[in-house]
């Protein structure tokens, strides 16, 4: 057998980091994870604590460096010792065999040392060696790029190695992050987001690591773990931000959650693989429009059993996620039964696997085959409304093109948007006493007056976003200031009323006098804030009733 020990400079490239390394071999020595890596000056392999990926598995099951396949790991009957060896196809060298993510050699391999680097041998040399009897391999795969906003929360769900089963990532009372077969219960499915590269649970905490496995804290008390997710919502966790991990998760037991996740094969423990994430909303609610492929726009509304289409947002039914599942009025879960879209009073009927597409878009996930669920819009036969259903019945129905997520505003108790509307307040103008005033206009901008009556407060209506001053003229803002136009393009779109307040930029106004009693929605220089502002709907008084001559009966 002709091979040559090797003693060269150039083994000395095969160092931590290198950017050609595929593969670890992992053991672990008092607890702690050690890495093989070759020594560069004696060729001898050793245990580290520190990450290598030096190695690669040839065609004939060969340990070998992965930058240089003609030099192998192995031993000599005449060296006990670990070495990397010059070979050739015709050398017959010892071979390594692989199942699953385990490796194991011909032989039985000691870690000899009191502390790392420890030498790995063949032979028990004494007190200092310990068997290596469980060894497993961890594959370079490069790091995919960040590409979700810190703050949309996911959830996450993973496929079980061994069984092919689907399992949720969770958070258990003890904050460990396990494995949950069951996503319906709210105890057992947590929604998470990335801040930078770390993981932090919607209800607080961090995902860090204690040993090898995987707790929620509140700081940073161990080693925060790092993670990434791609476009295709793919969701990895990163070794070291040097390559993609793995995680392992044992079986799910009788309490319904596994024990805690860990970032090494643990006995009992699997290789969770195909991890996804399902993007919800934390903030809400929010309305959901409903666009057909005629372009039609509706908003869903729950009423009489079925979730329906309406065209007003008025109509439309305030929707939140409550992790994977949609819940309508704060008391309605969104279900799909018999093929259409209907509601529940109870959460154990929820349908679960909604998700958010490009931070507007819900779409619906078949958690099993990843289809996204296709919906219409159909007429019900009894009743004049529009029902959204999962299927084609008629030729009747139209395909839903689009569900989004829009603003949502507070419904009004008594203010009628279309209707005149006068606004009030109370003014501090430096005195005893508060002054109450009404606002009014100069011709040019809007004021506050002390000296008009219902009758003469400027009537303000929406006019499709836009502030409408009387009869024909428009509001548009400068500098916070509410000048008056009778050109509606000039006008400033953006208000609404909602709440029984006004609106603007989907914010609550807040009203201040300024300088010659103009009015502004922005703070500034020598403004006082106008408190106890009043919103009501201007009508009109009765006429007075006709006069007649008085006279007298004989």
């Amino acid at each position: 057998m002709n091979m040559t020990l090797l003693f060269v400079w150039f083994l000395s490239f095969m160092l931590p980091g290198m950017v050609d390394a595929d593969m670890n071999v992992i053991t672990k020595i008092n607890g702690i994870s050690h890495y093989f890596r070759v020594n560069a000056r004696s060729n001898q392999v050793e245990c580290v604590p520190e990450n290598n990926y030096d190695f690669d598995l040839s065609e004939n099951s060969h340990l070998v460096l992965a930058k240089d396949y003609e030099l192998a790991i192995g031993h000599f009957y005449d060296d006990p010792s670990l070495k990397a060896w010059i070979i050739d196809e015709s050398d017959d060298f010892p071979t390594w065999e692989v199942n699953g993510i385990h490796i194991n050699y011909a032989t039985d391999l000691y870690a000899c040392g009191t502390e790392a680097p420890y030498s790995v041998s063949v032979r028990d040399d004494g007190e200092n060696c310990i068997l290596l009897d469980n060894l497993w391999t961890e594959t370079r795969v490069e790091p995919p790029s960040i590409t979700i906003n810190s703050t949309t929360y996911f959830t996450i769900r993973a496929k079980e190695s061994n069984t092919g089963e689907t399992v949720y990532i969770t958070v258990d009372p003890e904050g460990s992050i396990v494995a949950s077969y069951d996503r319906k219960r709210a105890d057992k499915l947590s929604a998470f987001r990335l801040d930078g590269i770390s993981l932090i649970c919607q209800e607080g905490g961090y995902v860090t690591i204690e040993e090898t496995y995987l707790k929620l804290r509140e700081v940073f008390e161990d080693k925060p773990v790092e993670f990434s997710i791609t476009e295709d919502d793919d969701f990895f966790y990163l070794n070291n931000l040097e390559a993609v991990g793995t995680i392992y998760a044992s079986e799910i037991m009788d309490n319904g959650w596994s024990k805690p996740l860990s970032i090494e094969p643990q006995e009992g423990y699997h290789a969770l693989t195909d991890i996804k994430v399902n993007y919800v909303m934390h903030e809400g609610p929010f309305w959901v429009q409903a666009i057909t492929e005629e372009a039609a726009v509706y908003y869903l509304h729950a009423d009489n059993e079925f979730v329906e289409l309406v065209t007003s947002d008025n109509d439309a039914s305030k929707v939140n996620f409550e992790r994977e599942a949609l819940k309508m009025d704060d008391a309605k879960w969104i279900t799909i039964l018999d093929d259409k879209l209907k509601y529940s009073l109870e959460d154990d009927d929820a349908t679960w696997g909604w998700t958010i597409h490009d931070n507007k878009n819900i779409r619906l996930i078949d958690v099993n085959t990843q289809e996204e669920t296709k919906f219409y819009a159909c007429p019900v036969d009894d009743a004049n409304v529009l029902i959204i259903s999962t299927i084609k019945g008629t030729e009747e129905c139209s395909e839903l093109t689009d569900l989004m997520i829009t603003d949502y505003y507070l419904p009004n108790k008594f203010l009628k948007p279309t209707k005149p509307i006068i606004i009030s307040g109370e003014l501090d103008s430096g005195g005893d006493e508060m002054q109450s005033v009404v606002l009014s206009t100069d011709g040019d901008q809007i004021i506050v007056t002390t000296e008009s009556t219902d009758k003469d407060a400027t009537k303000f209506k929406d006019a499709d976003g836009r502030l409408c001053v009387g009869e024909s003229h428009f509001v548009s803002v400068k500098d916070g200031k509410l000048l008056i136009g009778d050109l509606e393009d000039n006008a400033t779109p953006g208000w609404r009323v909602a709440g029984d307040a006004f609106y603007f930029n989907k914010n609550p106004i807040m009203l201040f006098v300024c300088k010659s009693s103009v009015v502004s929605i922005e703070d500034g220089n020598g403004c006082v804030p106008l408190s106890d502002v009043v919103y009501k709907n201007y009508e009109e008084p009765p006429p007075p009733l006709p006069t007649s001559k008085s006279f007298n009966i004989r």
